[in-house]
């Protein structure tokens, strides 16, 4: 029996250390035993499970309604309906990962799927074929035009019969075992594919109980080639039953993964949740296949490394390119968490100047993105032909605490989104400027005070190009806009001519909820100027949903942290004690050095020791694209009998370097 998608391959590809190869033996073994066990009439899928690692059998029911309808365009996995047109059918469902998460279903086998079914006679059929994947999609767009046709595993093709059940009122459950137990990774959505292509009419009605769900999770077509009509099965899918293998101990996976990228590198940096000492590491380009994935594989298509480090530095890539990573801790040989991932897009290698010696990239909005609207950048609505004018600020704390004091900022990336076509083009213009106002439009509905903006950005006829998903719009600046640091910022941007409206969909800008006014939206019928225009409260919109935006900027290099940030904490438990300190904006992690070897590193600003002893360590903070800067602490720890905060005293003083001696 062959795995056909290779799902125990996803989890050995690229190897964890060197007991894949015996994982895998494992797995031949227990295939052999499954094949005789099922050649001696057994049924090992749905009794017992034999991959190393998914030991428990459980069933997961979706759906509990009680209603029921006759099978024929209604929501049913096949038509059974005495009629001439229902000679052939097909269905695709969704199921999404929070359906299965919410039944404690982080990851399985799934080795069967069953359906609630009435009829009062037997329905057989000569050819009926199950096909599972993965899907990004949580419902279908539409009715028709959407079918899934490739990347699909086919776990079931023979003959079926749905028996009768002693009457169109008496439900029971029937049974389609798989071929091939299908591997849902659980960090995707489950589509499942069945198809009847007997050619028969049946000769009984067939009824399946369904549940309402108020989102479009299925699709249904029949006819003599089941292509011939599409139906409306509304926001119903029939009720289901899968038993899968699944772990027995389910292995938590890592939240919070950020990477933050330099020119040829990325650090990595995760939380773990569990109890896990090694991490499974995946990266490649944007776009790569991550379940093909190895150790020896290429950036393009996808590298595999295990590490006991974290954070963790991936130093082999090229500048200037998008790349995904994922994560995945590692519980024991046989038992790894779902992948967590992110995108990156590393630094260009272009120098900076002005005074200015680092590249430097930041998102202000949260991420991912859970708001989105169509009206907070410019106006797309469907149907409408508008001017329409934006403007968004940036309090100067909040650009501090992402690294950026003061720099020129060269572009600027808003989070877009819409499914279906791309936008009619249209003149776009993009300003930026200064202002000392916290707030976007004041009572008397006036924009707020600027120290004058600046065009830094113009395209007679931009395109906002169709998406799956949300992606980046970057507009590369024709003129850098130089912050200063001390005002807050401004981005305005405008759609200055009016243009026929979409045709179809209306896009979304994904937007995070601030705590006061951030942004404020114009449309007008005419042109309008955005320098202190008095606006007619009825036609502007402020408020807190401010755009998501990147910002790609050159700016300066973090100073270590200054004599008064350093403390330090005795223990009557002898001799522990630690060095904290205050954090480096835009540091990736510490380092801790003695005698030039590394002792720990360390993402929060604190080191605990009890090592006794006169000590010289030096921690090194790791900022992207900058020179590394380091603190030297050089002291006698003691034993002390009470707590205490003993003072260490600065010796040595400088931007990049800071040494302290004293005793603790």
């Amino acid at each position: 029996m062959a795995f056909e998608n290779q799902n125990i391959a996803k989890e050995g590809q690229g190897g964890v250390r060197n007991y894949v190869s015996s994982a895998n033996l494992r797995i031949v073994s227990n295939l052999l035993i499954f094949s005789l066990f099922c050649l001696l009439g057994g049924n090992a899928w749905g009794q017992s499970c034999s991959v190393p690692g998914y030991s428990k059998n459980v069933n997961v029911t979706l759906g509990s309604s009680t209603t029921n309808s006759v099978a024929t365009y209604g929501p049913c996995p096949v038509s059974i309906y005495n009629g001439d047109q229902y000679k052939k059918s097909r269905t695709q469902m969704i199921f999404t990962k929070e359906e299965l998460n919410n039944q404690n279903i982080t990851k399985g086998y799934i080795n069967s799927i069953s359906f609630e079914y009435a009829a009062s006679g037997d329905q057989i059929f000569s050819t009926l074929k199950v096909q599972c994947s993965h899907t990004s999609l949580e419902t279908f767009p539409s009715y028709s035009g959407c079918w899934q046709e490739s990347n699909l595993t086919t776990v079931y093709n023979t003959s079926y019969t749905f028996g009768g059940t002693g009457g169109t009122d008496v439900f029971a459950w029937k049974t389609l075992t798989f071929s091939t137990p299908f591997y849902w990774n659980g960090e995707d959505n489950l589509l499942i594919y069945i198809l009847n292509e007997t050619g028969v009419k049946p000769t009984v009605n067939g009824y399946f109980r369904y549940t309402d769900y108020g989102v479009r999770k299925m699709i249904l077509g029949y006819g003599d080639y089941y292509n011939g009509s599409t139906n409306n099965p509304g926001n119903k899918r029939p009720n289901v039953k899968f038993n899968l293998c699944v772990p027995l101990t389910v292995c938590d996976a890592p939240t919070d993964v950020v990477a933050t990228p330099g020119d040829n590198f990325a650090n990595l940096t995760w939380t773990e949740n569990g109890s896990a000492t090694e991490w499974k590491v995946i990266y490649g380009e944007n776009g790569f296949n991550r379940d093909q994935a190895t150790e020896d594989g290429t950036l393009q298509s996808g590298r595999v490394v295990i590490t006991s480090q974290m954070p963790y530095q991936i130093t082999d890539l090229s500048a200037d390119t998008d790349y995904q990573v994922y994560v995945m801790s590692v519980c024991d040989e046989n038992n790894t968490s779902i992948r967590v991932g992110t995108t990156f897009h590393t630094v260009n290698t272009l120098t900076c100047t002005g005074g200015y010696d680092r590249r430097y990239s930041f998102i202000v909005g949260n991420m991912p993105p859970n708001e989105s609207s169509t009206t907070i950048i410019i106006d797309h609505s469907y149907n409408n032909d508008y001017y329409s004018y934006s403007l968004h600020i940036f309090s100067k704390e909040e650009l501090a605490a992402l690294g950026l004091n003061a720099g020129k900022i060269y572009n600027v990336s808003i989070l877009y989104t819409k499914g279906g076509h791309s936008s009619i083009p249209r003149p776009l213009t993009i300003y930026m400027g200064h202002t000392t106002s916290s707030t976007t439009v004041t009572t008397a509905g006036e924009w707020c005070t600027t120290n004058g903006l600046t065009q830094v950005y113009y395209n007679s006829s931009y395109e906002f190009q169709a998406t799956s998903g949300y992606e980046w719009m970057d507009f590369e600046l024709s003129n850098d806009f130089e912050y200063n640091g001390v005002d807050n910022l401004v981005v305005a941007i405008k759609k200055d001519t009016k243009s026929p409206y979409l045709q179809v969909y209306e896009p979304s800008f994904a937007y995070t909820t601030t705590t006061d006014n951030k942004m404020a939206y114009y449309r007008s019928s005419s042109t309008f100027s955005l320098s202190a225009k008095n606006i007619p409260n009825n036609e502007a919109t402020c408020g807190k949903s401010r755009a998501n935006m990147k910002f790609n900027c050159c700016t300066t290099c973090p100073n270590v942290p200054s004599e008064s940030s350093f403390t330090n904490t005795g223990s009557e438990n002898c001799p522990n004690y630690t060095i904290s300190w205050t954090p480096v904006v835009g540091a990736s992690y510490y380092q801790v050095y003695e005698n030039n070897n590394l002792l720990g590193t360390v993402v929060s600003p604190s080191y605990t020791s009890d090592a006794s002893g006169t000590h010289n360590f030096v921690i090194k903070t790791i900022v992207p694209m900058c020179t590394i800067s380091d603190v030297e602490y050089q002291f006698t720890s003691q034993c002390c009998t009470q707590l205490a905060k003993p003072t260490l005293n600065i010796v040595e003083q400088g931007d990049r370097h800071v040494k302290v001696a004293g005793t603790i």
